[in-house]
């Protein structure tokens, strides 16, 4: 997926302004340093109001990081040296479902939900599987060995082709990989993880599902 170069996309023109006006979209709502778009095979260099859709590639330059905000509340963190493309984005007219597939080249994650709204996503690395029934969590991948760590709620974790599924909870953590069942969950230091985006933070207003990728082949579910 990574066939573009990164010091052309820094040099890209801003990016025109797109229409949302279905509401099938996110838009760039805080962004630091260079982030280049790519729809219809040209790159532009993103600014704030920006809107990411179905068939947009994203490519989050080196000492940089952006915040994309979802119509239906929701916010995913992408850090530096993160590649990603929207392969598919839809929400409901009363924004009570969304469904979203990313591709991840490679990447730093963090997804917030609103914490009256607890959403359901599938996390899909390879051949791992990970249900997520809560609001913060940190996926490690690099894309054959992955690494599930659960903030708050719980994530249910399995591989193709082993029948043994976890759930790990709040505290706890599992590793998995490719092709090989997860281990059992063990505890971790939540007090260690880098909060990397918290300078996007802008009041709090929102609970936080926490996405860690760094991958090769991902692809990320979201679902009512």
């Amino acid at each position: 997926m990574i066939k573009d170069d990164p010091a052309l996309i820094a040099n890209a023109p801003p990016c025109e302004p797109a229409d949302c006006s279905d509401g099938n979209c996110g838009e760039v709502e805080e962004l630091r340093g260079k982030v280049g778009i790519k729809q219809n095979g040209q790159w532009c260099l993103a600014s704030g109001g920006a809107i990411v859709k179905g068939g947009t590639k994203v490519w989050v330059l080196d000492g940089s990081m952006v915040r994309i905000r979802m119509f239906d509340g929701g916010k995913m963190d992408v850090n530096e040296n993160s590649v990603f493309e929207v392969e598919r984005l839809e929400v409901t007219e009363s924004y009570a479902t969304t469904k979203m597939m990313l591709r991840m080249a490679q990447g730093i994650f963090h997804y917030m939900v609103q914490k009256d709204r607890i959403e359901q996503f599938e996390v899909r690395t390879n051949s791992a599987h990970h249900g997520i029934k809560g609001t913060e969590f940190i996926v490690e991948t690099d894309g054959t060995n992955t690494t599930t760590k659960v903030l708050d709620g719980t994530v249910e974790s399995w591989e193709d082709g082993a029948a043994k599924r976890v759930l790990v909870e709040k505290g706890m953590m599992s590793t998995s990989q490719s092709g090989m069942a997860p281990s059992d969950p063990q505890p971790f230091d939540a007090s260690l993880e880098d909060k990397w985006w918290s300078p996007l933070d802008s009041g709090g207003c929102c609970g936080s599902a926490a996405i860690l990728l760094s991958v090769l082949g991902l692809a990320i579910f979201r679902r009512n």
